[in-house]
């Protein structure tokens, strides 16, 4: 061809291929490297083999590209869920605006004097702290649904609560689906699916958006009482929802969901 590898291939300086081949024949020691290699006809990511033979090299090459974009989508697919999961937990801690620790103490008579402390700032701090532990947590994971269950423990071990699960609201089957359950020890579990009637006051909840806290199923105005046995039977006595965006391509809605047993 009358061209040397260098005027051939000029992109193996750039991306230090040619160092790589300098250096097995001084040392002796084989390299293995994984490169994208964008230059001359070339453009994906190539996994090398590289052996000294007699004063030069003998190198295996083998197409990764397929393997690559693989990993990259799947990265992607991680962060999303991350972030998403992330921004349930500021939808939550969003909504509780001023925090105070309150003492009561007796007074003559029946009377009671109550004490209100503002706890703000450090509960603002405690908040933060959660979410960077959770952020560290994610990171280093790149399964999905270990994404999923690794977030429900640390939000059900940070709240304290019995149970942390995400639900899926499948209403052409009327039914809501359970899953990547945190449990706390003694805490009951959830089935894998309940109908959508029983619970439908909480699924208008969750449409919304929105990060709501219901801190007694018997006193709220957001539990019809024809529904109260509903939650009877899953024992909650309080619980909290934060609502997700409706996932279009696979028709179903899917949303994060604490709850305190009767026994919590």
């Amino acid at each position: 061809m009358g061209k040397s590898l260098l005027q051939w291939q000029p992109g193996m300086v750039v991306e230090g291929i040619f160092e790589a081949f300098k250096q097995v024949v001084e040392t002796g020691e084989p390299q293995h490297y994984e490169k994208q290699y964008v230059y001359e006809p070339f453009d994906g990511w190539f996994h090398q083999s590289v052996v000294k033979l007699n004063d030069g090299v003998a190198t295996t090459t083998a197409n990764i590209t397929a393997r690559k974009k693989a990993e990259q989508e799947n990265l992607k697919l991680k962060e999303q869920i991350a972030q998403h999961a992330e921004d349930r937990y500021h939808a939550l801690f969003d909504i509780i605006d001023r925090w105070y620790a309150v003492s009561f103490y007796p007074r003559s008579g029946e009377e009671i004097a109550s004490f209100y402390r503002d706890i703000t700032h450090r509960k603002r701090q405690e908040q933060q702290h959660y979410l960077l532990q959770l952020a560290d947590a994610l990171r280093p994971i790149s399964d999905p649904k270990q994404v999923e269950n690794t977030a429900c423990r640390l939000l059900g071990e940070w709240l304290g609560v019995s149970s942390v699960y995400y639900c899926e609201i499948v209403e052409p089957e009327g039914i809501i689906r359970i899953d990547s359950q945190y449990l706390r020890a003694g805490g009951v579990p959830m089935p894998s699916q309940v109908l959508l009637a029983a619970y439908n006051w909480g699924a208008t909840i969750l449409g919304c958006g929105d990060a709501v806290v219901v801190a007694d199923v018997h006193q709220s105005d957001l539990v019809p009482a024809e529904l109260v046995a509903g939650m009877e039977v899953i024992g909650a006595r309080s619980c909290l929802v934060v609502g997700g965006p409706p996932d279009q391509k696979r028709g179903v809605d899917r949303h994060l969901v604490g709850q305190r047993q009767r026994d919590a």
